[in-house]
Order: structure tokens, then C-alpha cells, then sequence
């Protein structure tokens, strides 16, 4: 199976892929994070040319043996990845938030 550098359920380190657009236009886009909702896996991109804070939901698709990313359009599907993201931010706030309390214990 490929995976074009999509991991499962976890935050990613400034990794990369290019898409083409509609337009023919390649654009490339960060992987914030992939997830699992239900049995469908989905990838959260943001484009790597913008400081704004949009960011794309695709669903990941096999096709011909490939995965494929799918922009997710409906609003219902949206909403239930979006709450899993956030979930999954939250999570590593939470980690984070343990770390610094570590540093804050060397400190002393």
C-alpha cells in the first residue's frame, strides 16, 4: 500500500505533498495531520504558500491500488473530521502542557 507520506492519527513535521488542481496548477501543501473517523482515513492540509489559517480536509481513497486524496465537500463528514482534529490538537496540547511542567520541576 502506498502512502505518499500519510500517517495515521498523528501530527506531522512540516512533511509535504503536491497536488494538482483543477486549474493544472501544482500546489504544495503541509500535512498538518492524518486521522481515522469511523473507517475512513483523512489528511488536513494546509497550503504552504499561505500564512492564513485555511486548511483542506481529504478524504484518503484506494484507487487502482493507490491512495488517493479526495476533497471532502460535505458538511456533515467535515464537521465529524473537524471535531476528531481538534480531539487530536487538544491531545498534544495536553502533551505539551506535561512537558513544560517537567522544565518548570528542573527549574526549581
Amino acid at each position: 500500500m502506498a502512502h505518499n507520506h500519510i500517517h495515521e492519527g498523528h501530527k506531522h513535521d512540516n512533511e509535504t505533498i503536491k497536488l494538482t488542481g483543477e486549474d493544472g496548477k501544482e500546489v504544495e501543501f503541509i500535512i498538518e495531520a492524518t486521522l481515522k473517523v469511523d473507517d475512513d482515513e483523512y489528511a488536513i492540509l494546509i497550503p504552504a504558500s499561505e500564512d492564513g489559517d485555511d486548511a483542506f480536509v481529504f478524504k484518503i481513497v484506494m484507487q487502482n491500488g493507490e491512495e488517493v486524496l479526495v476533497e471532502v465537500e460535505d458538511d456533515e463528514e467535515f464537521e465529524a473530521v473537524a471535531k476528531a482534529y481538534d480531539e487530536l490538537m487538544d491531545e498534544g496540547d495536553d502533551d505539551d502542557d506535561d512537558d513544560d511542567d517537567d522544565e518548570d520541576e528542573d527549574e526549581e
